[in-house]
């Protein structure tokens, strides 16, 4: 009569018959509750067990005495419900941690590349944090002064979770007078910063990752914040080689660490990239 509302609350087909059966009649024996069912009786004391241990059956089995069987109240049904609610939400966040890297896998073993797209600053944060699955080094090309004056709590945020977790960058900014201020006072210990002076490159309201053989953009402006994931060996070699070279070029000059220019082309242009 109740099975299958009782299927939908979260029960078996052999456990909804015998919960009902027991709700109806009240306590019995294994036996007795066999021989109302269409179930042999091996399968009855194992579909009784699994009753107990959700908390819908209770066992009375005096010493010497046959064990005999009462169901508990239904309200308990919404326990069990509430429980079920519970393991799925834990599913899909164990699968929405898991599918970066099942997807990457899978991209890699089918040889071409993913690509994803995200929207607004919840999107801006899942990109970011993407990277942080990474567990080597993160290489950078961003603006300090915009991500400091417009997205400061977001960064802040980020930088939280990497410091946690150890990862380390380097980066590439322009040249400007609030990334040298900055610069010396930022805690550099996980990230090595590179100012490009003489250079015509706009790093003004682009951030570029490249990391665990994804590359990943993001637009950040006030009308407009897109985030995009391309998962690519091939790209995100080609794209890690031309950081590379331009790290490698950089000179240092004077006091300043953080100081650079792009003199040095003669030096650096023969050598080969890691």
């Amino acid at each position: 009569m109740y099975e299958q509302l009782l299927q939908q609350s979260g029960l078996t087909e052999n456990e909804a018959i015998i919960y009902e059966i027991l709700l109806q009649e009240g306590e019995l024996k294994a036996g007795q509750i066999a021989q109302k069912t269409p179930l042999k009786r091996g399968l009855t004391y194992k579909t009784l067990q699994e009753l107990e241990e959700k908390g819908l059956v209770e066992r009375n089995e005096p010493p010497g005495k046959v064990a005999k069987f009462n169901a508990y109240h239904p309200a308990k049904l919404r326990d069990l419900a509430n429980l079920k609610e519970k393991e799925v939400v834990s599913a899909k966040e164990s699968i929405d941690q898991l599918l970066p890297q099942l997807s990457s896998a899978y991209n890699l073993a089918a040889g071409k590349p993913g690509v994803r797209f995200f929207e607004g600053l919840d999107g801006i944060k899942k990109v970011w944090w993407d990277s942080l699955t990474d567990t080597t080094e993160i290489l950078t090309y961003g603006d300090l002064e915009f991500l400091a004056k417009h997205f400061a709590t977001l960064n802040q945020e980020y930088l939280k979770q990497r410091k946690k977790r150890g990862i380390k960058k380097r980066a590439l900014t322009n040249d400007s007078k609030f990334n040298r201020d900055f610069l010396k006072t930022y805690d550099d210990e996980l990230t090595e910063t590179k100012l490009l002076s003489k250079t015509p490159l706009d790093f003004s309201s682009v951030i570029v990752q490249i990391y665990n053989n994804k590359v990943s953009y993001t637009t950040l402006s006030q009308k407009t914040m897109i985030g995009v994931i391309i998962e690519d060996r091939l790209i995100y070699q080609m794209q890690k080689n031309l950081f590379e070279y331009q790290w490698h070029l950089l000179k240092e000059e004077g006091k300043n660490k953080n100081q650079f220019t792009m003199d040095n082309l003669e030096d650096f242009k023969n050598k080969p990239l890691s």
